[in-house]
């Protein structure tokens, strides 16, 4: 009995082994955005990001314009290159979507 019982052990425990080595694989082959519905979440977000820094975008160049050119044109600026920057990688996920 006991050469039975250890071979249905081992059967056991190479199963469990197996198993957890396809879950391991899994978890390496998925990428950001490859879940289900996470390239719509990032697009979404990337959309959405761009849409707050081009509203800072203008909240800054009419900051600069209200104080008579005293503000430094940076608060207009920076958020305007995060924006292009942010809108960029929007296009080219994108394209790669589709």
């Amino acid at each position: 009995m006991p050469v039975g019982n250890s071979f249905s052990c081992e059967m056991i425990a190479e199963e469990k082994l197996e198993s957890e080595l396809d879950y391991v694989k899994g978890l390496r082959t998925v990428k950001l955005g490859q879940r289900e519905g996470g390239e719509d979440m990032q697009l979404k977000l990337l959309l959405a990001s761009n849409i707050i820094l081009i509203i800072m975008t203008f909240i800054g160049g009419a900051y600069v314009l209200w104080t008579g050119g005293q503000a430094s044109a940076g608060y207009a600026v920076i958020p305007m290159l995060f924006a292009l920057a942010v809108n960029v990688a929007y296009r080219k996920q994108k394209s790669d979507k589709s």
